[in-house]
C-alpha cells in the first residue's frame, strides 16, 4: 500500500465541533428549491436553465479542513512533512511543479497542459499506473446535449486508449480530438480558474430564492444515470427518428459562434457533478477539484451534501506532501469508493469485445438506452435485464429515482408466471428516515385482502423490494459518523420491481379519464381513512391505470413520499414532499405545514387541469419553471382570480368538475382569509381569536364535497 494510504480512518471525534454551533435546520435553504426539484427540466437545458437551481444545491455546501478530506473521502492519512521526500527531492518534481506554478500564464488555457504533466508523473512514480489526468476542454462530453466540457479530467488509463484517442502524450496537448470521452467513462473533474484565491473578486453572491428567475421553458423528459464501462461496454440503443450527426463536431463549432454565458466557478463545477451524476451511471457520489492557479480545493457531491475542502497552496513547499497525498487518494480509490456501485453489469460473450454505441451527442432522448442489456441480479434468485429508461430524476441533491423497464430472465419459482415478462424497476437512494415503500404497498393490499378486494386492482403490485445497505459508500458512513448529528442526511440504496402501468395521459378519452381519476381518487380516499395511509405525491406521473379484459382500473402509484398517519418518525430531509407543479400552494413555503389530505386533493385539481386543459401558450406552462414564491402566486391567482386555461376539446365535458373544484379551494381561500381579518380584529380588542379549522380550511375542503363534484355525471 503507497505512503500515506489507510484502509479505515481512525475513528477520532470530528474536528468540526464549531460547526454544531453554527448548523441551525431551520436557517437552511430547502433543498426542495435545488435541481432535484426542477423535475421538468430537460437535459437540453442550458447554463442559464440549470444555474439557478444549481446555486441552491451548493448554497449550503459545508468546508472542512483538508485533512478530514483526506481523511473521510480521500481515504488517506494526512501527509507528516517529509511524507513523500523520496519525491519531491527529485528534479524531475520540481521542473514540473515550477513550470505548472511558477510561470506567467495569461490564458486560462495555458495552465492545463503543465499541470496535466505534473499530475501524470506523479501518478507514474507513485506506482498509480491506471489512472490518468486528461485535457478535455477542445470536447463536448458524449451522453448528453447540455454541451459541457471539463477542462481536465480522470478516467482509468483503458478508457483513455479507447481507439488509441491520438496517443496519450496528446492528451496533454490538446485532449482526445478524434475520439471524445463519454459521461461513464470519467472518474472525476478538474476546473480551472486562472485567477488565485487570494487575489480572487468575489463571486456573485447566490439567490437565496429562484422565485425570480426566468429560466427557458425547455421540454420534459428527465435525464438519467449511466453505468460507466471501464470494463463491459453498452450495445448501440435503438434507432431513433432523428439520424445521428455524420461527424462529431468540437466544442468549439457545436454552438456555431453563440458562447454560453460565465458562471460562478461553483456552479460550473456543480454542473459537471450534476452530469456525472445524471449521465456518468449509477452513482452514489463523484470527488472532483477546483483549481484556482495553484490553490486546490477538493469538491464532493452526494445525494445529501456539498462539501468543499479547505484551499491548499501546491505553490508553497510544505504543501507539496498534501498534493501527493491527494494524488495518492484519487489513484487508490476503487470503482465504489468513485462512487459505482458494483450492481449492473453487462452479459460477455468469449473473445467478443464490449464496444461503446455510436457517437450521439446531441440527441436529447439517447439516454433512455443507456442501461439497456445490462444484468440487475437480484436476492431471492430475480435476475432481470434492463431495458429503456421511462423516468430519472436529473438533479445532484435528492433521491436520484430512476424508473426503467426490465425483462424478468429468471426468478422464484413461486413466480414462474413472469418469466420473459416485462415489469418495472424503481431504484433510488432513499433517506433511512423515510418509510419503505414496499412495505406501505403491502401493507395497503393486505388491509383489502381482508375487507375490501375490489381496492386490489387499484393498487400497485411490488414483487420483490430490497436495501442494499452494502451499497453505502465508506465516505458517507465517514460524514455521519463525524458531521454535527442533523446535518447529514443518511441515504440508503434501494429498490423495487413492480407490475408495469400505463400513464393515465394515454387516455384521451373523456369518459375513461373521468372513471379512473374517479378510482384512485377512491383508492387515495380508501387509503387515508381506512389503512390511515397519506400519499403525499399526487402528481400526473403516478396516476397510471391498466387494462383488463377491456376495463380500465385506475391506480395509485409511487408510494416513496407515503406515511402511516400518527407516525412520529422526523425525517432529516429538508425537502418538501411532492412533485412541484402538482404541490398544494401551502406546501410552496420554506417551511411548509405538515402534509394534510386537502393538500392531496389540491394536487388532484392541478393533475385533471394538466390532464385536459390546453396548456402550450398559457401560463400553467411556465409552472414547471418557477421558483416557488413565483408559483405559488400563480397558483394563488389562477383559484382565486383568472381560472384555469379552457379545456381540450375532447375533454370538454370535463371542465365543469374543473370549475366546480377549483370553487371549493377558492371559497376556503377566502374562509382563510377572512379568518386572518378576524383574528387581527380580535387582537385589536384583545378578545380570545375565533376558531379555524386548517384541515378543511374552514370547513370549504373535505373528502365529501370533493367525491361530490366528482360523482356529477359528464355529458360528451
Amino acid at each position: 500500500m503507497p505512503l500515506g494510504l489507510i484502509a479505515d480512518p481512525p475513528r477520532t471525534p470530528a474536528r468540526l465541533s464549531h460547526l454544531a454551533d453554527a448548523w441551525d435546520p431551520n436557517k437552511s435553504t430547502p433543498l426542495a428549491k435545488g435541481s432535484s426539484d426542477h423535475s421538468e427540466y430537460a437535459v437540453s437545458s442550458g447554463q442559464d436553465d440549470y444555474a439557478p437551481f444549481l446555486a441552491h444545491d451548493v448554497a449550503n455546501e459545508l468546508t472542512i479542513p483538508v485533512e478530514d478530506f483526506l481523511t473521510w473521502i480521500l481515504r488517506v492519512k494526512p501527509p507528516k512533512p517529509n511524507d513523500f521526500s523520496n519525491i519531491t527531492a527529485r528534479p524531475e518534481f520540481s521542473t514540473l511543479m515550477d513550470r505548472y506554478t511558477k510561470t506567467k500564464y495569461t490564458l486560462e488555457t495555458q495552465l492545463y497542459r503543465p499541470f496535466v504533466d505534473l499530475a501524470n508523473w506523479c501518478l507514474s512514480v507513485l506506482g498509480f499506473v491506471l489512472l490518468c489526468f486528461c485535457r478535455n476542454d477542445p470536447q463536448y462530453i458524449l451522453d448528453s446535449d447540455a454541451l459541457r466540457k471539463p477542462e481536465v479530467v480522470n478516467a482509468k488509463l483503458a478508457d483513455v486508449n479507447r481507439e488509441l484517442r491520438d496517443g496519450v502524450d496528446n492528451l496533454s496537448k490538446e485532449g482526445p480530438k478524434s475520439s471524445p470521452f463519454y459521461w461513464r467513462e470519467l472518474l472525476a473533474f478538474w476546473e480551472f480558474k486562472l485567477q488565485a484565491l487570494l487575489g480572487l473578486k468575489k463571486e456573485p453572491k447566490l439567490k437565496a430564492s429562484v422565485s425570480k428567475s426566468k429560466p427557458k421553458a425547455t421540454v420534459v423528459s428527465e435525464p438519467q444515470p449511466r453505468s460507466m464501462p471501464t470494463i463491459a461496454r453498452q450495445p448501440a440503443p435503438e434507432p431513433q427518428s432523428t439520424p445521428p450527426p455524420a461527424t462529431l463536431k468540437p466544442a468549439s463549432d457545436a454552438l456555431e459562434g453563440k458562447q454560453p454565458k460565465k458562471i460562478p466557478p461553483k456552479l460550473q463545477c456543480a454542473s459537471y457533478a450534476l452530469e456525472l451524476m445524471s449521465n456518468g451511471g449509477l452513482r452514489s457520489h463523484v470527488i472532483s477539484v477546483l483549481v484556482s492557479r495553484n490553490h486546490i480545493e477538493l469538491l464532493y457531491y452526494d445525494r445529501s451534501m456539498v462539501i468543499k475542502s479547505t484551499p491548499v497552496d501546491i505553490a508553497v513547499a510544505k504543501n507539496h506532501p498534501t498534493f501527493l497525498s491527494i494524488l495518492s487518494g484519487f489513484g487508490n480509490l476503487d470503482r465504489q469508493q468513485w462512487g459505482y456501485p458494483n450492481l449492473l453489469m453487462l452479459p460477455v460473450a468469449p473473445n467478443t469485445p464490449q464496444k461503446l454505441p455510436a457517437a450521439r451527442p446531441f440527441d436529447k432522448d439517447f439516454w433512455r438506452g443507456i442501461h439497456k442489456g445490462y444484468i440487475l441480479k437480484l436476492g431471492d434468485g430475480w435476475v432481470l435485464t434492463l431495458g429503456d429508461i421511462i423516468f430519472r430524476a436529473h438533479g445532484i441533491i435528492g433521491r436520484g429515482t430512476v424508473v426503467i423497464r426490465a425483462t424478468v430472465t429468471d426468478c422464484p419459482p413461486s413466480r414462474k408466471d413472469l418469466m420473459g415478462k416485462i415489469v418495472v424497476v424503481k431504484w433510488g437512494w432513499i433517506p433511512t428516515t423515510r418509510a419503505n415503500e414496499a412495505e406501505i404497498v403491502k401493507s395497503a393490499r393486505d388491509h383489502a385482502q381482508q375487507g375490501n378486494k375490489d381496492i386490489l386492482h387499484h393498487l400497485p403490485e411490488i414483487f420483490h423490494e430490497q436495501s442494499f445497505e452494502e451499497l453505502t459508500p465508506a465516505c458517507q458512513r465517514d460524514l455521519l459518523r463525524h458531521l454535527p448529528s442533523g446535518m447529514y442526511e443518511e441515504r440508503v440504496f434501494r429498490l423495487i420491481v413492480q407490475a408495469e402501468l400505463r400513464p393515465i395521459t394515454e387516455l384521451n378519452d373523456a369518459n375513461k379519464l373521468a372513471k379512473v381519476f374517479r378510482q384512485i381518487f377512491d383508492c387515495y380516499r380508501w387509503l387515508h381513512e381506512e389503512v390511515k395511509i397519506i400519499h403525499r405525491d399526487v402528481s400526473i406521473t403516478n396516476l397510471m391505470y391498466r387494462e383488463i379484459a377491456g376495463k380500465v382500473y385506475g391506480i395509485l402509484n409511487d408510494f416513496d413520499l407515503a406515511l402511516r398517519l400518527g407516525d412520529t418518525t422526523v425525517s432529516t430531509s429538508k425537502q418538501r414532499t411532492g412533485t412541484k407543479p402538482y404541490m398544494a400552494i401551502d406546501l410552496l413555503i420554506d417551511s411548509p405545514l405538515h402534509h394534510l389530505y386537502r393538500h392531496d386533493l389540491e394536487s388532484f385539481l392541478y393533475v385533471l387541469v394538466f390532464l385536459t386543459c390546453k396548456i402550450e401558450g398559457s401560463n400553467l406552462a411556465k409552472w414547471k419553471d418557477m421558483g416557488i414564491d413565483q408559483l405559488k402566486n400563480a397558483k394563488h391567482i389562477a383559484i382565486t382570480e383568472e381560472g384555469f386555461p379552457p379545456n381540450e376539446d375532447h375533454f370538454q365535458s370535463l371542465e365543469s368538475w374543473i370549475l366546480d373544484l377549483t370553487n371549493l379551494f377558492g371559497t376556503g381561500i377566502n374562509n382563510r382569509r377572512l379568518h386572518n381579518h378576524a383574528v387581527a380584529q380580535a387582537k385589536r380588542r384583545k378578545v380570545p381569536p375565533p376558531e379555524f379549522e386548517e384541515k378543511t380550511l374552514g370547513g370549504a375542503v373535505d373528502f365529501h364535497k370533493f367525491a361530490a363534484i366528482l360523482e356529477q355525471p359528464i355529458t360528451s
